[in-house]
């Protein structure tokens, strides 16, 4: 189909097809009526006879050819409407189908291209204002998408770079296993920021240094280095990073197990045994600095254990 008969189609509204359909639909009626009228009392008699004659040349159905056409041409400007209308839902499906997709395949290239930037902890300020700006073009390219599959598969793409971001963001302790948070010495700027020195130290040697400098033509001045990374883009990207308020966690449609561990189907064994030993386990459990202390679980809330 072609691009003038596509804008065509998608620049009729819905209303005027139901405009247009309503006189076509009364005339079709009122047409059907008469006509199924006529030939009902033409077909009461024997085709030849002398009643037949009559009947086909009196007053009520001398003009049954006329209606008969009426209602043919109406019928097939009732099909050509419907199948227009289909036509056009079509198009309309096909439209946002692919206008959703390209706005969804640029808001995840520019999120992996925010990763990519950070990914290696740079704490370049340059860098950093590149993968803010990135950042909030993606969200704002994500707000376009309109299809609801693209829209479940942007949010998919945005967990998985938030938890690429997370990984790259912080420092793993192999001690104790844990992620630790960026120091605050890290954003402003020092290559060496994992020496301990206070806030005010690590401002002092990444503040701006006064050089003066002879203007000639025969030389380009040095620029100052400012090395703090700017304010927003620290926002911008932690802010990505917290969850937004209006998230639905689809593990909130997870049902935890409250039987026994023995109770499903393979009576403690599968594959799964290891994982209902520790649910169970962890329901009715709960261990804090060192020391274990059990948890009170409603009986209503346990199933019977099986025999």
């Amino acid at each position: 189909m072609s691009r003038f008969l596509k804008k065509i189609i998608s620049d009729t509204s819905n209303g005027r097809i139901l405009v247009l359909m309503s006189p076509i639909m009364i005339v079709l009626l009122i047409s059907f009526i008469i006509t199924l009228r006529g030939l009902s009392e033409l077909c009461s008699h024997t085709p030849g006879s002398a009643d037949f004659v009559n009947a086909a040349n009196s007053d009520g159905l001398k003009y049954l050819p006329k209606y008969l056409s009426i209602f043919v041409v109406s019928y097939a400007a009732l099909v050509a409407l419907l199948t227009y209308w289909r036509e056009k839902k079509r198009i309309g499906r096909e439209f946002e189908e692919s206008r959703s997709r390209f706005f969804f395949e640029q808001a995840s290239a520019g999120l992996e291209e925010v990763y990519n930037l950070l990914k290696d902890q740079n704490n370049d300020r340059i860098i950093w204002l590149r993968a803010a700006r990135d950042l909030l073009h993606s969200i704002n390219l994500s707000k376009q998408i309109s299809a609801t599959e693209f829209k479940e598969a942007y949010l998919l793409a945005e967990e998985k770079i938030r938890h690429k971001l997370y990984l790259a963001l912080s420092i793993y302790d192999g001690e104790t296993k844990e992620r630790k948070a960026l120091p605050p010495q890290f954003f402003y700027g020092l290559i060496d920021w994992q020496v301990e020195r206070s806030l005010d130290d690590a401002a002092k040697l990444a503040s701006q240094k006064i050089v003066s400098q002879d203007v000639s033509i025969d030389k380009v001045l040095r620029q100052p280095t400012t090395l703090p990374l700017a304010k927003v883009s620290v926002v911008a990207i932690y802010d990505f990073l917290e969850y937004p308020k209006e998230y639905k966690d689809p593990l909130n449609s997870v049902t935890v197990w409250r039987g026994y561990w023995d109770s499903g189907q393979n009576i403690g064994l599968g594959e799964d045994q290891g994982a209902r030993r520790f649910v169970y386990h962890k329901l009715r459990h709960n261990a804090i600095d060192g020391k274990l202390y059990e948890n009170e679980i409603p009986n209503e809330n346990i199933e019977p254990k099986e025999n």
